[in-house]
């Protein structure tokens, strides 16, 4: 089970915008090497992350390849099709062809008014401009 409070004070750059647009990302996000790509406790917790991403709504389905788009798919449709298609060896160029993340207008916009730019230390830019991350995109995050 994911334990959100470790990722916002140990894998704080998981949440930096427009960093995780392929799975691969992901796992290099978390500290993960290529060599780490076939071991299924990596798949689970970039998962994890993925879960907690899309239900802070910082995180976003681009876009699927090689399969049929859904129109507003659950969280746990959306969880189940990246299991499935995250396949058993799938290595570097394999999650080309899988699905692409966008981060949310509104946590972009958010942070851009802060001061971040593309420029910016992601860990600093938080340290000195946020300070506590979570509670900064609970009070932000808009109400749907």
């Amino acid at each position: 089970m994911i334990n959100k409070d470790f990722y916002f004070s140990q894998r704080v750059g998981v949440f930096c915008p427009n960093i995780n647009e392929f799975l691969f990302d992901f796992i290099y996000n978390l500290g993960y090497s290529d060599s780490d790509f076939l071991r299924p406790d990596v798949k689970i917790e970039v998962l994890e992350v993925i879960e907690l991403l899309l239900s802070l709504d910082l995180i976003y389905v681009y876009k699927w390849y090689n399969e049929i788009e859904e129109k507003n798919p659950s969280l746990k449709g959306t969880l189940e099709k990246i299991n499935r298609i995250w396949f058993e060896g799938a290595t570097y160029p394999d999650f080309y062809n899988m699905v692409i993340f966008g981060s949310t207008e509104w946590y972009v916009q958010k942070l851009e008014n802060l001061g971040m730019t593309q420029t910016s230390d992601w860990q600093i830019f938080v340290a000195n401009e946020i300070g506590d991350l979570q509670s900064w995109i609970y009070e932000n995050k808009p109400i749907n």
